[in-house]
């Protein structure tokens, strides 16, 4: 339990604290000897599962650039049993009908910490070779896989969007889990909700009207409306509201239609964080 309860503390609305910058340590136990190590291989995508088999999705659903032509042969994406930081990188992979190993830790051991590039949690195993930083994880899917646009114009706006999302996103787990006082807290939590998100509601609103389409850049799903689908969806289970903005919400209502996020979106384990 303990494990467990540390395990949420360092995951909050698919962010932590560092969020727009480096990704932050495995929790262990407070004696600081970690925790009985229990790994839950989640795989959604194997080669013999026919569920998992690539969708066939239209062209201009998810091909905003050209894939590429020496995309790896096998991908492990390694994270905490939640959505978390590795979620973007989750909901590209399963856009692009990518098959790729999901493993979901439940604990971390010290010496499993060890292995990896910077101790830290996402990883990605690229035909067996490991890297870290979840926001460096997502841009190299989806440049690799065609969710990045087709110009540096695109790929310009498509940065900007990510980077603004950090920015809620690391605003809200400070809200949550690093103030210490209490009084303080419930200030940080009503500003969160009352000022903060809408107007990074309002950020998206325009940029969605400036865009001309139903997406933030161009005609095609790229990073930028994953990752803001992805927030939101945060958001919204622990019950904030985007009445009031129209397009937000259309978007997440698109992203979350397109068949392959469709399907994973409705099976996925529904988890703390």
């Amino acid at each position: 339990m303990r494990c467990y309860l540390l395990l949420i503390l360092h995951c909050l609305l698919s962010c932590d604290r560092v969020y727009c910058s480096a990704d932050t340590p495995y929790p262990t136990s407070r004696s600081g000897s970690g925790c009985t190590t229990d790994v839950v291989d989640q795989s959604y995508c194997t080669a013999d599962t026919d569920d998992c088999a690539r969708r066939n999705i239209p062209d201009k659903a998810i091909k905003s650039s050209e894939k590429s032509k020496t995309a790896p042969k096998n991908l492990k994406l390694v994270y905490f049993n939640g959505r978390g930081r590795a979620e973007v990188s989750r909901l590209i992979l399963v856009a692009a009908g990518e098959q790729f190993e999901d493993v979901r830790l439940e604990t971390f051991l010290p010496e499993e910490k060890a292995k990896t590039p910077f101790g830290q949690l996402p990883v990605l195993e690229i035909d067996g070779k490991m890297y870290a930083q979840s926001v460096a994880i997502a841009t190299y899917l989806a440049r690799e896989f065609g969710f990045y646009g087709e110009t540096n114009l695109d790929a310009l706006r498509i940065d900007e969007i990510v980077q603004l999302t950090q920015e809620i996103m690391n605003a809200a787990y400070t809200a949550y889990f690093y103030e210490p006082d209490g009084n303080k807290q419930a200030e940080l939590l009503l500003e969160l909700q009352e000022q903060q998100f809408p107007r990074y509601l309002g950020y998206y609103e325009k940029l969605l009207k400036d865009s001309g389409t139903s997406y933030f850049v161009g005609n095609s799903l790229t990073l930028a409306d994953l990752i803001v689908y992805d927030a939101v969806f945060s958001f919204l289970q622990r019950g904030y509201s985007i009445e009031g903005f129209p397009r937000v919400e259309a978007l997440c209502q698109l992203v979350e239609s397109l068949p392959n996020i469709q399907t994973y979106v409705t099976q996925r384990q529904k988890t703390p964080f």
